[in-house]
């Protein structure tokens, strides 16, 4: 019998580099399934009855990530807002006016990270740090996190009483993830590897009401005695619907005696009057005289003048006292 060697097949190199390839290949798919996935839910923000006045509301955002590893996993999540118009950094919610067709009605309104409505959320090309937040992750346990968002509708605007609402809303994360010590960098899109997004519908009912917009403190200043009288003023701003007929009026204060209003400091007391006109012949207290107009659709100032008599002061110490503005319409 006689034994030969058999010849390789030049294809069977070929095939077996195919094949390592395929596995390479394999590998890099299998780890990038293994990146941590985050989500939104999708909300709502109702304001609920509004009037020309500012009104403030908020509304929670569930957030959820999966670190798809047991390794530790440090994610960024950044949330940002889209619905700007025309590059404003306004936001608006609409209604249909007698049901005709495009014949809309706008109010304006934003969102904020926080409650004292300072940082604006920003749509993605305007994300800022403020923005975002860091989490850990460790034992493959999944994150689940509230973001709250808070809204507020300005004040002082005019529009046709009815329902008013935003679907056009979106909100979305830039989300980024390192494991282990390493910690995600940057905080905007071209930082943030991953995004999801959710709906959020906005929601107002707005009265066409008589509604007081602001009031400022009447504020005498720092003084070492009372051998000068004492004047300042203060304004009460208001806004009602076209030709309807207002009337404001001020109690006559915290610590008022009788009729004469007076400033506390927690020991001793300071009097004082308030007047509707500069030259202070009109007392404005709680019997008789009060401020009264008719209403423009806009906003209607109300000037308030205050007066601190020459008098004996007993005691150093910050004198206040709380007035209390009624609008009657």
């Amino acid at each position: 019998m006689r034994i030969m060697s058999k010849k390789k097949s030049p294809f069977l190199s070929s095939k077996n580099l195919t094949l390592m390839s395929g596995l390479f290949l394999g590998l890099m798919i299998t780890g990038e399934s293994q990146a941590a996935k985050c989500s939104i839910s999708s909300t709502s923000l109702d304001f609920g009855a509004v009037s020309p006045a500012l009104s403030t509301t908020s509304t929670n955002v569930m957030l959820r990530c999966d670190p798809r590893s047991i390794m530790k996993t440090n994610i960024r999540v950044c949330l940002t807002a889209t619905s700007w118009l025309y590059n404003d950094t306004t936001r608006y919610i609409y209604t249909n006016i007698l049901g005709i067709p495009n014949l809309l009605q706008s109010l304006k309104y934003n969102l904020f990270y926080d409650p004292g409505f300072t940082h604006l959320i920003q749509a993605r090309d305007q994300l800022t740090s403020t923005g975002c937040r860091d989490y850990t992750i460790t034992g493959g346990k999944q994150l689940t996190e509230v973001i709250p968002v808070y809204g507020l509708f300005y004040p002082g605007q005019t529009g046709a009483a009815g329902n008013y609402r935003s679907s056009t809303l979106s909100l979305e994360i830039l989300y980024d993830f390192e494991r282990n010590e390493n910690y995600p960098n940057g905080y905007n899109a071209s930082n943030l590897r991953y995004s999801d997004t959710a709906n959020m519908s906005v929601f107002a009912e707005y009265e066409n009401v008589c509604a007081l917009l602001s009031t400022t403190d009447l504020d005498f200043g720092q003084i070492d005695n009372l051998n000068r009288d004492l004047y300042t003023s203060g304004q009460i701003s208001l806004q009602c619907p076209s030709r309807t007929t207002w009337r404001v009026g001020l109690n006559n204060g915290k610590y008022a005696l009788n009729n004469q209003r007076r400033m506390f400091n927690g020991k001793d007391y300071i009097n004082y009057d308030l007047y509707l006109n500069s030259n202070l012949t009109q007392k404005w207290d709680s019997s008789n005289n009060r401020s009264q107009g008719v209403g423009t659709n806009g906003q209607q100032p109300i000037s308030v003048y205050g007066h601190v008599p020459q008098q004996p002061l007993k005691s150093a110490g910050n004198y206040s006292d709380t007035v209390t503005v009624t609008l009657t319409y």
